[in-house]
């Protein structure tokens, strides 16, 4: 046998031998009735809009979560203080009941609540926990569409504080800004640059006197505010009375 037909590479490769076969009609069917379960069950009061985006709030995620056998689990519950705050990080599983299942994990620091409601324990602990539920349920039953969880806090899940003597050259580096990152990550999230600015009190960046972690702080307490805003505003009959 010839040196070169000893390695030699078939000229069709069978790339659907790894791949799961799929009723397509099937997950058609199913796609479409998702779509018709939330028109016909949500309504404008289960969303919000941010910074031009809209998103559902968790009276819609509860719904469809009722309606399509969702339960959740706890899987962890942490209390932790930093400083003068405290706050909560749960970690949750939501389940359908053929199995299928999704993790979400939610925080909430006393600081993160609006100014019109105490920061106490059961309230920080119910955000937290709220976060958490919403964040699973979207990523095991949603189809795409944007969680209001997920615009508090940018999305982000919960990170360590860097510390300021963690830095090689022994400098505050929280203090660093990298405006291009900064704006692509809110632009990502839906966020426009008027809301930003209307976060930070300012008609241009170049007034800004702070740091990039404290116009993140503001960005997501006005998230957070218009949140809680819109969760209490009267709905149906009340809101025309």
């Amino acid at each position: 046998m010839k040196e070169q037909e000893r390695y030699k590479v078939p000229a069709v490769i069978d790339v659907t031998a790894t791949l799961v076969p799929i009723d397509v009609d099937a997950a058609v069917a199913r796609w479409k009735a998702y779509q018709r379960l939330c028109k016909e069950i949500l309504d404008e009061d289960d969303y919000v809009t941010i910074g031009g985006k809209k998103a559902r709030k968790r009276s819609g995620w509860r719904k469809l979560a009722r309606f399509m056998g969702v339960s959740i689990e706890i899987l962890s519950e942490e209390r932790w203080e930093r400083g003068d705050t405290f706050g909560y990080t749960f970690t949750v599983r939501a389940s359908t009941r053929d199995g299928q299942f999704e993790d979400g994990d939610g925080l909430c620091d006393s600081s993160d609540m609006p100014a019109k409601i105490k920061a106490t324990e059961h309230n920080v602990r119910s955000k937290a926990l709220t976060r958490a539920k919403n964040r699973a349920t979207a990523d095991l039953i949603g189809g795409g569409e944007v969680s209001a969880e997920e615009l508090e806090n940018g999305g982000n899940k919960p990170q360590r504080q860097q510390k300021k003597d963690e830095h090689p050259n022994g400098a505050d580096w929280t203090k660093t800004v990298n405006w291009p990152s900064f704006w692509i990550h809110w632009k990502d999230k839906g966020i426009t640059e008027e809301f930003i600015h209307r976060a930070a009190n300012v008609s241009s960046m170049k007034d800004y006197p702070g740091t990039k972690d404290e116009l993140k702080a503001a960005v997501d307490a006005l998230i957070a505010a218009e949140i809680e805003a819109s969760d209490e505003a009267p709905t149906g009959e009340a809101a025309k009375a």
